[in-house]
């Protein structure tokens, strides 16, 4: 958002040349970039969010983990 309102006001605050404007370009697409592969791995957090998996993976958990730590630390269930 910040590299946006700053390409929007370049002309009116600050002086341009070629080297900023370079600068402020690559910002952009760096932005892009980022706002672009968030766009991309949401979808993928939210499948892993889910409840079912949030079930499979405290199941694991307790039956692989907590059991394998059990043995060497007494006070787990």
């Amino acid at each position: 958002n910040l590299v946006l309102l700053l390409s929007a006001f370049q002309t009116i605050f600050f002086e341009t040349n070629c080297e900023q404007s370079k600068h402020l370009d690559v910002a952009m697409q760096g932005a892009e970039v980022i706002a672009y592969t968030h766009c991309c791995v949401n979808p993928v957090i939210y499948a892993f969010v889910g409840e079912r998996f949030q079930e499979r993976l405290c199941h694991f958990f307790r039956r692989h983990v907590v059991t394998y730590m059990g043995k060497y630390i007494p006070f787990l269930p």
